[in-house]
């Protein structure tokens, strides 16, 4: 998708993650800020960065819920969520080529499908964040948005709206 480069969504934005990280435990860390052009409800913040899709802007009713979105999103940071997810993902790999060692598949069908079918089990492992980063994304980013001044129930008030919408995130 497009980025959108609009000084004013930009700044604005800047200064709401800022307001937000400012308030925030541990060291104080900048964010770039990226927009996309696209209707998705959603905003994702890799290590370093915050990006936010402009549908999000449309469906939060006010800045407390866009607030409480990206709190979420930069809990996953502050939990280290993405660092957690490279070691699960490098021991789930030891233990799948373990096991595909141990079948010792002798032909070249049975390689192929033993590989295949532990890709896929390590696909479905490793999916997005887990249950309970999520949730602990939720517990962290309610502390970000009031030590940002913002009422956390404005968060549940978003996804519960969302949820009515029929998302399915």
């Amino acid at each position: 998708a497009r980025t959108i480069s609009d000084p004013e969504i930009q700044t604005y934005l800047e200064n709401l993650v800022t307001r937000i990280t400012s308030k925030s435990p541990g060291s104080n860390f900048s964010y770039k800020v990226t927009v996309v052009n696209s209707p998705e409800v959603n905003a994702v913040t890799p290590p370093g960065h915050i990006i936010v899709y402009t549908g999000l802007f449309a469906f939060a009713d006010n800045e407390a819920q866009l607030a409480g979105v990206l709190s979420h999103e930069l809990a996953h940071n502050y939990g280290h969520h993405a660092a957690r997810a490279v070691i699960k993902n490098y021991h789930a790999q030891s233990v799948a080529n373990a096991v595909i060692r141990a079948i010792n598949p002798q032909n070249a069908t049975a390689q192929i499908l033993t590989q295949l079918g532990a890709n896929i089990g390590l696909t479905l492992f490793s999916r997005a964040y887990s249950r309970f980063e999520e949730k602990e994304a939720d517990h962290y980013g309610a502390h970000l948005m009031f030590n940002a001044g913002y009422s956390p129930l404005e968060a549940s008030s978003f996804f519960l709206k969302m949820s009515k919408a029929g998302a399915k995130q």
